[in-house]
């Protein structure tokens, strides 16, 4: 509530009209907690395919309006597909998901690229949300998952046969 009141030097004839309150209601801010996470082999092979798979859930006291929930490739890898309507553009698979309720539980997609044959060592999958509703919790709106690409084997294999040409 806040009030003002007002005087004067000057004899006023009416003190009741010296003093107004008013009273606003303060509700909180709608606010969402989004959380993401990625899943991606622990190892794969070069001039081979990957899938990895992201997730998003939403945890808060209300829905997530506008969500986007966004991939980016690997390095060293190239856009093959995207389940659930994912859109890819300049190394970025792009989700727009509209509302996500808490009620609607975790949503998944599955990426799959390839991996270029000169790629090999550690190559991270990484998965981040937004949304319009206020998140208070944005440290786990982003996810990381590393794998690590060997070098694809090669076997340059020979069979020497000796012995008679017929068995006895």
């Amino acid at each position: 509530t806040n009030r003002a009141r007002v005087a004067s030097a000057t004899a006023d004839p009416s003190v009741a009209d010296n003093v107004s309150a008013v009273t606003t209601a303060v509700t909180a801010a709608p606010s969402a907690d989004l959380v993401v996470g990625v899943s991606a082999p622990s190892s794969d092979v070069a001039a081979t395919q990957m899938t990895f798979t992201a997730t998003v859930a939403n945890l808060g006291a209300s829905a997530a309006t506008a969500v986007v929930l966004r991939a980016t490739l690997p390095a060293g890898t190239t856009f093959v597909s995207a389940t659930g309507g994912g859109t890819h553009a300049a190394g970025v698979v792009t989700w727009s998901l509209g509302t996500l309720t808490v009620a609607q539980g975790t949503r998944s997609f599955s990426v799959v690229v390839a991996i270029a044959q000169g790629t090999t060592g550690n190559v991270t999958s990484t998965v981040s949300a937004t949304a319009t509703t206020l998140d208070p919790n944005l440290a786990n709106n982003t996810a990381s998952a590393v794998t690590f690409v060997l070098a694809p084997t090669q076997a340059d294999v020979s069979v020497t046969v000796t012995g008679p040409a017929t068995a006895s």
